[in-house]
């Protein structure tokens, strides 16, 4: 079993434009966390202090969101997932997967003395991976509703991309197939919606380097589908794509072909 439960705390969040957020608290939002595995629990969800108004800033939300979505990912690649739990000076927190399963360790790690493991607890794979993007989700939704200027932050467009990192891990390896895949007819809408949900600093290399190939090939078409591209993502991210100015030359006169 494995729930998650979150609150924010930081009530300063609300007035920082997403610029200020990234500056001031990149990866921090502020306020209580906990995840319970099995019948363990780590991080606090005081209910009688969120009833009684009293917040503190007790754990990075994003912090945890990240590296349990990191953990997951790297995982499936059978890879050991290690991070510190900031709650705690000496805690850690491993994932490993066993076959369909993960196993979840909380370490304590003096400076002075042995590691000392504290339990091992083991989980469904899917289970902690549903869990992680219907409260991820859930997030993403309150600050959509409570700090909708956040949601062009950085910090913001990271917790999107590990998640759907999650949903689609088969497509992740394959931007430039994908790319070359956006011709702009029908069966080209669902690789256009997906990628327009990819984090800039990921997809920003892939497309320079597809417009500087469809454009050497004067194929006006594979360049209407890239226009529709970034047109798409600045629609879901709300905010500008920071494309240089030659490639955007490239694209200016570019017409969307319907085939």
């Amino acid at each position: 079993m494995v729930k998650i439960k979150w609150f924010i705390a930081d009530e300063d969040v609300r007035n920082f434009s997403a610029k200020e957020f990234d500056a001031r608290h990149h990866e921090s939002l502020w306020g209580y966390f906990s995840l319970t595995v099995n019948q363990r629990e780590i991080g606090a969800y005081p209910q009688e202090l969120i009833d009684a108004g009293i917040l503190n800033k007790e754990d990075n939300i994003f912090y945890w969101f990240v590296n349990l979505a990191q953990g997951i990912i790297e995982t499936r690649k059978g890879n050991q997932h290690c991070f510190n739990i900031l709650s705690e000076g000496f805690g850690v927190l491993v994932m490993e997967r066993r076959g369909e399963k993960i196993e979840i360790d909380r370490i304590h790690t003096p400076l002075e003395e042995p590691s000392e493991i504290l339990w091992e607890e083991v989980v469904g794979c899917k289970e902690l991976e549903e869990e992680v993007l219907r409260s991820g989700r859930e997030l993403l939704a309150w600050m959509n509703e409570n700090t909708p200027g956040l949601m062009n932050s950085r910090s913001v467009a990271h917790l999107k991309y590990y998640l759907n990192e999650i949903e689609h891990p088969q497509n992740m390896p394959f931007i430039p197939d994908l790319l070359r895949m956006t011709r702009p007819y029908f069966e080209a809408v669902m690789k256009v919606n997906f990628l327009s949900t990819v984090d800039f600093e990921v997809l920003q290399p892939h497309l320079k380097t597809a417009i500087a190939e469809a454009s050497e090939d004067n194929d006006t078409a594979w360049l209407g589908g890239l226009k529709l591209l970034i047109e798409q993502w600045e629609i879901v991210h709300k905010t500008h794509f920071d494309l240089d100015d030659i490639f955007r030359e490239q694209l200016k006169n570019a017409e969307l072909m319907k085939e």
